[in-house]
This record gives C-alpha cells, structure tokens and sequence, in this order.
C-alpha cells in the first residue's frame, strides 16, 4: 500500500472468513475455486480483493500442535453410545428366600 492510503477493515472483514476455505483444494467446479475476487460491503468504498494461492504447503501436526498425534487421536475419539433402540438389560432380581 502507498504511504498515506487507507484500507477498509469492512473489505478485510469481508474477505477473513475466506482465508481457510481457499486454502484447501476443493471440486473444481465449486464456486470457491472459480471465484477469487472478495468485494467490500460498503458501497461507497469500492474495494476490490482477489485471492490466489501462490504454492502449496503440507502442515504437519506436530508442527503446529504441542500435544502429540497420538495422544490427539486419542482425545478426539467420539464416545460411543448404544444404538438406537437397543435395550440394557438389568439382572434379574430373585424374590427373597426363592
């Protein structure tokens, strides 16, 4: 940006929640790979943005994460439940002196 311009944080706003999505691969005919321009919501600012993926990059886990693999897929394991209708069985009680 020049010394002196100003930036529309509303266009920035705008284009943030973007960021993750156009960094995945995604279909190609999915609107977020065939669009790249993010445009401010405020009228009379006229911003336009164009987001381009320059390279690709691999994050590995540990890289970014102080809890290792194992142990992370460990805690994100789901709980499992019982199915949907099936019934616990309780024991069966005896009367008293049978």
């Amino acid at each position: 940006m020049p010394a002196g311009a100003e930036f529309c944080l509303y266009a920035l706003q705008a284009a943030i929640p973007l960021l993750p999505a156009k960094q995945r691969q995604g279909h190609p005919a999915d609107w977020m790979e065939t669009d790249a321009r993010v445009t401010c919501p405020d009228p009379a600012c006229r911003l336009i943005m164009r987001i381009d993926r320059v390279g690709r990059r691999v994050l590995r886990h540990d890289d970014v994460s102080a809890v290792p693999v194992a142990q992370a897929a460990r805690a994100s394991r789901p709980v499992t439940r019982p199915r949907r209708g099936a019934t616990r069985r309780s024991p069966r009680r005896t009367a008293p002196g049978a």
